[in-house]
């Protein structure tokens, strides 16, 4: 088993956060991803997502989890309207494939 700490935790760009997270004696480390703000969000490109899962590395961490949040705040998968229920479809996708990109094997 590993010790971790989640982002939302903490202020600051993924730098600082991985750091205190290392510094604090921590293993792993779950990144909070939003709909449309956040250091982690559904407009960060691949490219911005690799990144931060190098520096989460070379901090001596692993990303463990992501935080679905854009999912919530897409809707619900169970509404009634289709395109609510599409919406929040898109964005669990999203999510999945945005923890599986950055070496995370769960999403919250």
């Amino acid at each position: 088993m590993k010790i971790g700490i989640t982002q939302l935790c903490m202020q600051g760009p993924i730098e600082e956060v991985a750091a205190k997270a290392a510094e604090w004696g921590y293993e792993v480390l779950e990144i909070g991803m939003e709909k449309e703000k956040g250091i982690l969000n559904l407009s960060t490109t691949e490219q911005e997502k690799l990144r931060m899962a190098e520096v989460v590395e070379k901090a001596g961490l692993e990303v463990t989890s992501i935080v679905a949040s854009p999912v919530q705040q897409s809707g619900s998968m169970l509404h009634p309207d289709e395109v609510i229920r599409r919406n929040a479809l898109d964005a669990c996708k999203d999510v999945l494939d945005t923890a599986a990109l950055m070496g995370a094997d769960t999403i919250l």
